[in-house]
């Protein structure tokens, strides 16, 4: 083969994955606006080849509407099957709701060790509901009660590491469970009112 067929098969080659993923954006724009408007059966139709190709957003949507019953009939199996492809690609997304389902033992059995380590992973990449999700439940006491303290310091590292220089708690109750009392913790700093 002579070096211009050489490159003209490349050349071929590449044209066709790049149409290819093209139309994959495309379609996954598509997907998200149809579902934005409340077509949830049109939205499905679109997610479900780009799932299926491994896309991870797309497992993480189709795992929701599964889990919710928009665009197809609920189905707590595929939900669990979906998000756990999406968890798996590294989707924030997809790893705090599979977090979730583990928490809640929601077509699963119910694993806090394995939905901390979901919410740890998913937090990890900047996702905020993960973090919510990581602290409450360690307020809730799924974990120890040095766990209930190391996720207040958990909370405040990471919410230093961004950049904020307040945060209000609405609810005190796992301040007091932590031993962090408002009235009655001098070695904890900070300004509260209740």
């Amino acid at each position: 083969m002579s070096g211009d067929q050489a490159r003209a098969i490349a050349l071929t080659i590449l044209a066709g994955f790049d149409r290819h993923y093209g139309l994959f954006r495309y379609n996954a724009q598509q997907a998200k606006a149809a579902f934005e408007r409340g077509d949830a059966a049109a939205a499905f139709k679109l997610f479900k080849p780009l799932a299926e190709e491994g896309d991870a957003s797309a497992q993480f949507w189709l795992g929701q509407m599964y889990d919710l019953g928009k665009g197809v009939q609920q189905n707590i199996s595929e939900a669990v099957r979906y998000l756990s492809l999406s968890a798996a690609s590294g989707s924030s997304l997809g790893q705090n709701n599979l977090g979730g389902l583990y928490r809640d033992g929601k077509g699963v059995p119910r694993d806090f060790a394995r939905a901390q380590q979901w919410f740890t992973e998913s937090a990890s990449q900047g996702n905020g509901a993960a973090m919510y999700n990581l602290g409450l439940m360690y307020e809730l006491g799924h974990g120890t009660r040095q766990d209930a303290i190391d996720g207040h310091l958990e909370i405040s590292r990471r919410c230093r590491a961004a950049g904020v220089d307040t945060l209000v708690v609405f609810d005190t109750h796992w301040l007091v469970n932590a031993n962090y009392h408002i009235n009655c913790a001098p070695h904890f700093k900070g300004t509260y009112t209740s």
